[in-house]
């Protein structure tokens, strides 16, 4: 016992240099955090650094350290050792776009900072690109000391690596592809959706096509396209933009299953219990405004009843020999397994290494297609 105590205090005290090496370009620091969060007095670097703040530190086990929600900011220490020939630079990439405010500091004759986040404009960033990218200066054999202080209103993930600048630009290039095919797939469902509702004057597929919109800008926004391209000059825009697009969802979503199970008919108790939670995210919309910490909270509850609701509902019906409710029932199964890990990851009880985000992607454009699949079949249906 007394040795298993030894080895937990010995990871909170003495902190293992990362060794970046010829073999690789690029290195998940996750493992090799460690973290603290700070009190309800704010704490200076000088305070922070000091031998005895730094044994109150904690080893992260994790890819990434995720923490839930906190008002209280993190402090994230780890030290790295340039052993490589490499001449291009180092760069610390803190890959979850979502952040409201990192202080990164590094030691330079002096403790100096670099003040990044999402509750600046993008201009002010040292590097163009949709996640937070920081300069590791380094010294070739020498150990370097670093600490970040993050501090947000939203869930604490932050995913670390550290990348030469050349693969990070070319592990950059590999995500754009795969996002630039989530985009056009979303935009062909929207196409089919709209054309669709032209031809028949079924509302059904306009509902489908907007609950697509919302949660493709959802992604986007996630993602960090949103403010990296589209609101580049709007840190609110930004610090709203994922509640925002999250509600709508909500709301365009559940129309959607009311109408296409026409539950004010065939279930009334389902009915009452989509358009309350639709009333009651009309009125998150206003915390959402005013960037109220407990909206996300809010919305998370909602999401999960909302998902499993449809879920239940469309299977009851479709075992009452709706035929057609069979793919809608496979893509709301999938669905609500979706946001029940997203909810899990966010609370920080899911590791992402178990969870990565194409992960949520991959599930969201098999579940839409299963949907939209179980809308036209609806239409055959109800023409023969």
């Amino acid at each position: 016992m007394k040795i298993i105590l030894f080895l937990m205090l010995s990871f909170s005290i003495n902190a293992e240099s990362i060794l970046l090496e010829d073999k690789k370009t690029n290195f998940d620091i996750g493992n090799n955090l460690y973290y603290q969060f700070e009190g309800d007095r704010p704490s200076s670097i000088e305070d922070i650094s000091e031998e005895k703040r730094n044994k109150q530190f904690k080893k992260n086990f994790s890819k990434t350290l995720e923490a839930g929600y906190s008002k209280n900011p993190v402090w994230i220490h780890f030290k790295v050792k340039d052993l490589s020939n490499y001449q291009d630079d180092w760069i610390l990439e803190i890959g979850y776009s979502q952040l409201d405010e990192i202080v990164f500091y590094y030691y330079d004759n002096e403790w100096k900072k670099i003040v990044t986040g999402d509750k600046f404009p993008f201009s002010n960033r040292n590097f163009r690109h949709r996640f937070f990218l920081l300069p590791l200066k380094l010294n070739k054999g020498k150990e370097h000391s670093f600490y970040i202080k993050v501090s947000t209103t939203t869930s604490i993930i932050v995913p670390l690596k550290i990348y030469t600048l050349e693969e990070s630009k070319i592990q950059e290039n590999r995500s754009d592809l795969w996002n630039i095919f989530l985009l056009v797939y979303s935009s062909l469902i929207i196409f089919i959706a709209i054309y669709k509702s032209f031809r028949t004057l079924n509302a059904e597929f306009i509902l489908i096509g907007l609950s697509t919109f919302n949660f493709l800008m959802y992604l986007i926004s996630f993602n960090g396209y949103g403010y990296m391209y589209i609101w580049k000059n709007s840190p609110y825009i930004q610090s709203i933009a994922i509640p925002f697009f999250i509600c709508l969802f909500a709301i365009s979503s559940g129309e959607l299953v009311i109408r296409f199970l026409n539950l004010k008919k065939e279930n009334f108790f389902s009915y009452t219990l989509i358009k309350f939670l639709q009333i009651i995210v009309m009125l998150n919309i206003i915390g959402v405004l005013f960037e109220s910490f407990y909206t996300v909270r809010i919305l998370n509850i909602i999401g999960m009843l909302n998902t499993i609701i449809h879920f239940l509902t469309s299977s009851y019906l479709w075992s009452k020999g709706k035929k057609y409710l069979r793919f809608f029932v496979i893509g709301s199964a999938i669905f609500t397994t979706l946001i029940f890990l997203i909810i899990l990851k966010f609370l920080g009880l899911l590791d992402t290494a178990f969870f990565p985000v194409f992960f949520i992607q991959a599930g969201y454009m098999v579940s839409l297609g299963f949907i939209l699949a179980s809308i036209l079949e609806k239409e055959r249906t109800l023409v023969l």
